[in-house]
């Protein structure tokens, strides 16, 4: 990309079947997409006007992993004889003729959907399961095969697991990481009004840590590391939270190595939970 407008072209490729791909990942070599058996009716989004009623899940079908190497653009298929549904990926990175990739996935049946009737429901805001859990995948580029495992949950803090919303410290993108930072909604898988930001320690067991104040409301968080720094976890983790008790909301900066709040800033106006966050160093 040289601007916003113009774009080069790298490759061009037939897929198996249409897939709704939300994000990607880059290591120093390759690009991987990893094609669910999920896709958007555009219809439906036109009909209903939200798009979890227009989500069609392919249950049955495999996942495909595209492997794009950037120094020759040949694009290599691997097949996932399993159902994987997912948004966001989390990091990747090469390991000898592998490729290492973490990602966010989602129990698809349940996707929440922001409709009024919905969100102001006790019962059905309860009723929702988001998450089965991040996941792990290995792509083996010599053998052209992929495993998948889980990470086991830690003792104090087991719904790290199913963190989504995911943040690094970017000085360790496409290399080897020990910490992911994110969100997790019903971080004791029974009530609505219990989110966590939680600190998933992906090298070790029993390594996860939780920022958590029943019916207060973090969004997506955004790492910033400690300039001039080596260790992976020094750095503050921001965010915006809505406090659901006082109906305000205010900016919080959390230790990302103990996750304990620095501070906190009241805002001069409501501004309701929102996804998506970044930090603009230059402003």
């Amino acid at each position: 990309m040289t601007s916003v407008g113009n774009r080069e072209a790298i490759v061009t490729w037939d897929i198996e079947a249409q897939t709704y791909m939300h994000s990607f990942s880059v290591t120093k070599n390759y690009v991987i997409f990893i094609g669910q058996p999920v896709s958007i009716d555009t219809m439906k989004v036109a009909e209903y006007g939200d798009i979890a009623d227009a989500m069609e899940y392919r249950y049955n079908d495999p996942t495909f992993i595209y492997v794009v190497d950037l120094k020759t653009n040949k694009v290599t298929t691997v097949k996932y004889d399993k159902f994987v549904s997912y948004f966001h990926h989390i990091n990747a990175y090469e390991d000898n003729n592998r490729i290492i990739v973490d990602i966010c996935t989602q129990n698809s049946s349940n996707m929440f959907s922001m409709d009024l009737n919905y969100i102001r429901s006790i019962t059905l805001r309860n009723n929702i399961t988001l998450y089965n859990g991040i996941k792990r995948f290995t792509i083996d580029l010599i053998t052209l095969s992929v495993s998948a495992e889980s990470f086991e949950p830690s003792k104090n803090n087991s719904f790290a697991n199913n963190l989504d919303m995911p943040a690094i410290n970017e000085n360790f993108r496409h290399v080897k990481y020990c910490y992911a930072y994110g969100l997790v909604i019903k971080a004791d898988n029974k009530n609505f009004n219990k989110w966590a930001l939680v600190k998933k320690d992906v090298c070790r067991v029993d390594g996860d840590l939780s920022w958590i104040i029943d019916n207060h409301y973090p969004s997506e968080a955004w790492f910033v590391p400690t300039p001039y720094s080596s260790r992976e976890d020094d750095g503050v983790l921001m965010t915006h939270v809505f406090d659901g008790i006082k109906k305000e909301g205010y900016l919080v900066l959390i230790n990302a190595t103990t996750m304990q709040t620095m501070s906190k800033a009241i805002l001069p106006t409501t501004m309701p939970y929102s996804f998506h966050g970044r930090f603009f160093p230059d402003d």
